[in-house]
């Protein structure tokens, strides 16, 4: 009949003489004189036993037979994916050693399920899973594991927008206690960001359980003022003036290398024509001076 490691077989001598010394060898080491040992072998495989038996004598004989051990059964289940991330569908399946014809999985959902591999979809928490297996000639195995599943953080790092050169802005990653990864390398949950324009992400981790953001933050106070001017009356350049998208209030300066004030405005459509009182100005270096609010404050 069919055998199984670690449980233990009887083995019945039926030899004939007068005063028989037993020697039993059981293929994988062990040995014993008893006339109807009982023995358990330690794994699965093809083991030869021999029976040999010697009257007082001298003479002998040898019965040899063949068995074929089953291993033993070990319950063993895998999970997967590496991260299990609430509404995620978690795998679990059966990784047993030995030969198995039977399975139970008990747990959340799965209870009753006789397959190889069952699949579960839960919000987060802890969950405990039970695998049972059996054969018809080993005993059954039981493995119980527990699992932690986690939410996808919620990540938004608010809508695009604009700041001003000298201005700063705070994202924040929210989700404390998360891994952070900023596209500016850093690491904490929130971060500080003076640069304009750029493109900010960041990737938010829960335990595996990834979700990113980008914001896209632009220069909210364009503007540009040339570094040369040439008032000679052909039509290009002739006025020096900032270029500017709007301003709630503006003031423009400008003064000579003596700091004479040469020329000032409150309207951000006029500019200097190089002359001061009617008059032509050197050609030179000058010092303006722009105080302005745009138009977005």
């Amino acid at each position: 009949g069919p055998y199984c490691a670690e449980i233990p077989v009887t083995f019945t001598n039926n030899s004939t003489g007068q005063s028989i010394i037993y020697q039993w060898f059981f293929g994988n080491g062990g040995q014993t004189n008893l006339e109807n040992p009982v023995f358990a072998f330690g794994s699965g495989g093809l083991f030869n036993v021999d029976l040999i038996v010697t009257d007082t004598i001298g003479c002998k004989d040898t019965s040899t037979v063949v068995l074929d051990i089953a291993p033993a059964l070990i319950a063993d289940f895998s999970i997967s994916p590496t991260a299990l991330c609430a509404g995620d569908t978690i795998t679990l399946k059966d990784g047993s050693l030995g030969i198995p014809t039977s399975y139970e999985w008990i747990g959340n959902g799965i209870t009753g399920d006789t397959t190889t591999q069952v699949q579960v979809v839960y919000p987060s928490g802890t969950y405990e899973f039970t695998l049972i297996i059996d054969n018809p000639y080993c005993n059954p195995d039981t493995v119980t594991k527990s699992i932690d599943v986690s939410d996808y953080p919620i990540v938004y790092l608010g809508p695009d927008t604009d700041i001003c050169i000298d201005e700063t802005i705070t994202l924040n990653a929210a989700n404390p206690g998360m891994y952070y990864l900023w596209s500016t390398d850093e690491l904490t949950q929130t971060i500080t960001v003076n640069k304009v324009p750029q493109i900010v992400w960041v990737l938010v981790d829960n335990n595996g359980c990834v979700r990113t953001d980008t914001i896209e933050i632009g220069n909210a106070c364009p503007w540009f003022i040339p570094n040369a001017f040439t008032p000679n009356g052909d039509g290009l350049n002739d006025i020096f003036k900032p270029i500017t998208d709007g301003n709630q209030e503006f003031t423009f300066t400008i003064f000579n290398r003596w700091g004479q004030l040469v020329f000032q405005t409150s309207n951000p459509n006029d500019g200097w024509d190089g002359t001061y009182e009617g008059h032509e100005e050197e050609m030179g270096v000058y010092v303006y001076e722009l105080r302005t609010v745009f138009t977005n404050g």
